[in-house]
């Protein structure tokens, strides 16, 4: 797993973006959810880990998926070429004719299981 750090440039000032940045004032237990999350992927082969200000995204050759750190939680969003029906998918939205975005939020380590694994891993292989 390769991480990236993102730099900024902005008129006068220049300011790097950090994988920390994103659990600053959150609690120990999300960063034990990502880090879960994260060694699950990481099984998948390469991958990387972009970390820009809004978000901590996942690829390949391009990004499969998405993390937002929240207050509580993580959302997941990941992109597929169905559409997951699963009550644990909190959102489903159409991209293009062939492409669904999927959302899922994670609020404790059992909430990473096979079948949030294979979504991620499917979503992975579309994009290698």
């Amino acid at each position: 797993m390769r991480e990236g750090v993102r730099e900024k440039e902005s008129e006068s000032f220049m300011y790097i973006i950090s994988l920390q940045d994103h659990f600053k004032g959150k609690s120990k237990e999300l960063k034990k959810i990502f880090d879960c999350l994260i060694r699950e992927i990481d099984s998948f082969g390469r991958v990387y880990v972009d970390v820009v200000k809004s978000a901590i995204n996942l690829g390949t050759k391009y990004h499969f998926a998405m993390l937002y750190i929240r207050k509580d939680s993580i959302k997941v969003e990941f992109e597929l070429d169905r559409i997951i029906k699963d009550v644990r998918i909190s959102k489903v939205n159409k991209i293009t004719s062939h492409k669904y975005l999927h959302y899922v939020i994670l609020k404790e380590k059992d909430d990473i299981d096979k079948p949030l694994i294979d979504w991620l891993r499917k979503a992975y292989l579309l994009k290698v």
